[in-house]
């Protein structure tokens, strides 16, 4: 993406928790910070969303949380 926003972000991320690819939807969310772009409610939203097991809510969306 030459131009990467919070809004190109959630989309991305968005797209990937709509399809169920929750690795990807995290993968996603740690680049979008490592580029310094701060989340906000729909981020983690989304990338919540995409963890729909148990297993991947305690993998994922723990160390999320905590952020």
């Amino acid at each position: 993406m030459p131009m990467r926003d919070k809004v190109s972000w959630n989309a991305l991320i968005g797209g990937h928790s709509e399809n169920e690819e929750s690795n990807e939807a995290v993968e996603a969310f740690k680049l979008m910070r490592e580029d310094g772009v701060p989340a906000n409610y729909i981020t983690i939203a989304n990338v919540l969303g995409a963890c729909l097991t148990m297993y991947n809510l305690l993998k994922h969306g723990m160390p999320i949380h905590a952020q």
